[in-house]
């Protein structure tokens, strides 16, 4: 009796950050499996369509954007999956929840708090360099 193999589904990430600022200091978009990084100005109903996220990241603040500006977008585009805000530990993060499910009601919105520098690993560091949160 042989052991049944089910295949592994990756999930489909798009990552929403400021890209071409971290590019421009000489640092390349991290590769992997799943993945996929875009500029809020490329972030269309279309490319939405075409890469079906199961999950969706940004910053909760950029320079450029912010995370209600996201969130709007989103909602203009009929996304409803899920939305998650990359931010550091907030001393009232139901507050900022509940500012940014405010301006796009429909989305399933929630908080990914980072852990501490110290327990990140390098992929991590990757990913939120891109996010546009200043760790080297």
């Amino acid at each position: 009796m042989g052991v049944k193999a089910f295949p592994i589904e990756t999930t489909v990430t798009l990552v929403i950050g400021e890209i071409a600022r971290w590019q421009s200091h000489g640092k390349s978009t991290p590769r992997i499996p799943g993945f996929t990084f875009v500029e809020i100005d490329h972030l269309t109903y279309a490319l939405l369509q075409q890469i079906q996220p199961q999950v969706i990241l940004s910053p909760l603040v950029t320079d450029g954007f912010d995370a209600v500006d996201v969130a709007m977008k989103l909602q203009a585009f009929g996304y409803l999956g899920r939305y998650r805000v990359v931010t550091e530990d907030l001393p009232n993060m139901r507050m900022v929840i509940c500012e940014i499910q405010s301006s796009a009601p429909r989305l399933d919105i929630d908080l990914f708090v980072l852990p501490t520098q110290t327990e990140q690993t390098d992929d991590r560091k990757s990913i939120l360099n891109v996010l546009d949160f200043k760790q080297d």
